[in-house]
């Protein structure tokens, strides 16, 4: 980036703000680490040697012209603040120390109302799944206390959301001074009204992120078990059910000993010959009925969370719009479509197919294998 480069990209900033004030909203946050204000900042991939590069001062200057700009275009009651990491941790050039420096220049320029606080780099995988969005099996809070330090030495309200997974972690790092605010994201998918029921003192009926899990299966295949796997590593107490008589019934002989392996491993023993009945609702749970299949015994339990995996449900609609004006009434000749030759055409107008899971309970690889034999003899 040149210097008309940079200017036109910071009156973008302002233009941006300006339309959202314009909008209603209260104030934005600008994005630094991982996007432009970050990689300006970071020595890893700021390698400039004109007044935006080399010393820290230098590569704080563009988010400074940022912030100003946008200052300026915005009311004073307009809130600005920036997501900023506090360390890039082990896959990063930028230090805690560096950090806290630049984030201590953007404090007395008065560039930022708040900081939202993440720790990590972006540029990796690794980095991404378990610093800046920590996933499944990664502890909870886990960077609580690096973002604590940072907030007790800048006098700006500091914000942090990753895997702050339940009411306890948050009121944890908000009672202990390592934040002004802690994010739940997860927790409010799960619970959109959870801050209401704070409010009116029910915690007791928020719905937890994890907890007891009953997975059901009736299609023999991937989806469910791969659900079973991802909530047992984000700690859940996962019971994973079958109709089948055990799990991967539907799946070739490598792939379903795989999946068994993995249980195994993990601890997590699979139930077969069990057919789902009902599901209600009990307070802030759900009640699950269960069937054996071999002697009809009838079980109800009481759990947090209940996934059923029974395959899709083709949406015709459109494609019965579009049939009629179809060259082949949308029928697809399987002999055709086997011996890649090309689809007997009935009348004038286009080829209509229905693939993967638009026929039928398939997985997106079907639709990839049927599409190509379609096109390369069309």
């Amino acid at each position: 980036m040149d210097e008309h480069d940079i200017a036109r990209v910071i009156k973008a900033y302002d233009q941006a703000a300006r339309r959202c004030e314009e909008g209603g909203l209260d104030g934005i946050e600008t994005l630094a680490a991982g996007h432009i204000i970050g990689q300006f900042l970071s020595p890893k991939t700021n390698h400039r040697t004109d007044r935006f590069g080399g010393s820290l001062e230098n590569r704080v200057r563009f988010a400074l012209m940022v912030h100003e700009e946008i200052r300026r275009n915005v009311s004073d009651g307009f809130i600005v603040g920036m997501r900023y990491v506090v360390d890039e941790g082990i896959d990063g050039e930028l230090s805690a120390e560096e950090c806290l420096a630049a984030a201590q220049i953007l404090e007395r320029e008065g560039a930022v109302d708040f900081f939202n606080a993440l720790f990590g780099s972006m540029d990796t995988s690794r980095s991404l799944s378990e610093e800046v969005f920590p996933g499944m099996g990664m502890p909870a809070a886990p960077w609580v206390a690096a973002v604590g330090l940072f907030k007790r030495a800048v006098n700006l309200p500091v914000f942090h959301a990753a895997k702050l997974s339940d009411m306890a972690s948050a009121r944890f790092a908000v009672s202990e001074g390592h934040v002004d605010m802690a994010g739940l994201t997860r927790p409010h998918i799960t619970d959109p009204h959870m801050v209401a029921k704070l409010m009116r003192g029910e915690e007791h009926r928020i719905r937890p992120c994890v907890g007891d899990v009953l997975i059901w299966d009736n299609t023999g295949r991937h989806p469910a078990l791969l659900a079973a796997q991802v909530a047992q590593a984000e700690g859940a107490n996962v019971r994973l059910t079958t109709i089948d008589v055990n799990i991967g019934q539907d799946l070739v002989y490598p792939e379903s000993t795989r999946w068994h392996k993995e249980f195994a491993k993990s601890g997590l023993r699979p139930e077969g010959n069990l057919r789902l009945t009902g599901v209600t609702r009990k307070g802030n749970k759900l009640e699950a009925t269960l069937m054996n299949e071999l002697t009809h015994d009838i079980e109800r339990q009481i759990y947090d969370q209940v996934i059923v995996e029974m395959g899709t449900i083709p949406m015709n609609e459109l494609f019965d719009e579009l049939r009629g004006q179809s060259a082949n009434d949308g029928v697809t000749d399987l002999h055709a479509l086997k011996n890649l030759e090309p689809q007997p055409r009935r009348g004038k107008g286009y080829e209509l197919h229905r693939i993967g899971d638009a026929q039928s309970s398939r997985n997106i690889h079907a639709a990839v294998y049927d599409a190509l034999r379609l096109c390369s003899v069309a």
